[in-house]
């Protein structure tokens, strides 16, 4: 199993259906970090806030506060400087992200070959085994 993360590296995913957040988490473990799964999205920032976090991904349509209020109020915090990936399948969200201070969108559906490389060009992460991740 390819690592590519410190043992430590942890990753926030908030998304409220329970099949994606496991497809989430699969992907994450292999690429070495240690998900943080909610499908709360008043839980985000006080995960966010409480937690070293590598990468934070959050589900754009969520009931209660949407992943557009979570990135505004995660930029707006002391966790503001991680990587924020945007998971939507409305294509019109993306420029409203970018002013959110998302990093970048995934657009659902999506593969997770480009959820995991997206994953790595965001945090730096040296992909010492890329032929791992290779199309």
């Amino acid at each position: 199993m390819p690592l590519y993360f410190h043992s430590r590296s942890r990753a926030l995913v908030v998304d409220d259906d329970p099949a994606t957040l496991e497809i989430y988490e699969l992907a994450l473990v292999e690429l070495g970090l240690i998900p943080i799964l909610t499908r709360e999205s008043s839980q985000v920032l006080k995960n966010a806030l409480s937690r070293d976090l590598s990468l934070i991904i959050l589900d754009q349509q969520m009931p209660g506060i949407s992943g557009l209020e979570l990135a505004r109020q995660i930029r707006a915090s002391s966790a503001g400087a991680v990587p924020i990936i945007m998971v939507t399948a409305d294509r019109q969200v993306k420029y409203a992200a970018a002013r959110a201070g998302v990093t970048a969108c995934l657009e659902k559906p999506f593969d997770v070959d480009e959820l995991m490389r997206l994953v790595l060009d965001l945090t730096g992460a040296c992909a010492t085994q890329g032929e791992a991740l290779t199309a």
